[in-house]
């Protein structure tokens, strides 16, 4: 005889953390409500870490990060300053 599923059963769920932290789980200034700048070097950075060859323009930058461009755009400046990232003559950022 067949026994009823029991609800202990249930499997748990599995929760993996791949790639790039989660921009909406980091703090967050009062004043902008933007993350604070390490968390979004972070961000950017493991995005280029992880796929080689990237080259994005300031518009596609701040669309896969979730920032706004003028932001996208100070973190990636600063970036290339650092010359942890170097800017294409057509704009693009990459490594």
């Amino acid at each position: 005889m067949e026994r009823a599923a029991d609800l202990n059963d249930t499997p748990t769920p599995i929760h993996i953390r791949i790639g790039a932290p989660d921009r909406r789980r980091t703090f967050r200034s009062p004043i902008t409500g933007f993350p604070s700048r390490a968390p979004l070097v972070e961000l950017i950075l493991s995005h280029y870490r992880e796929m080689p060859g990237l080259s994005l323009r300031i518009n596609e930058a701040a669309r896969l990060f979730g920032l706004h461009e003028q932001v996208c755009r100070v973190v990636l400046d600063d970036l290339v300053r650092s010359r942890r990232l170097r800017q294409a003559a057509d704009g693009a950022y990459l490594v």
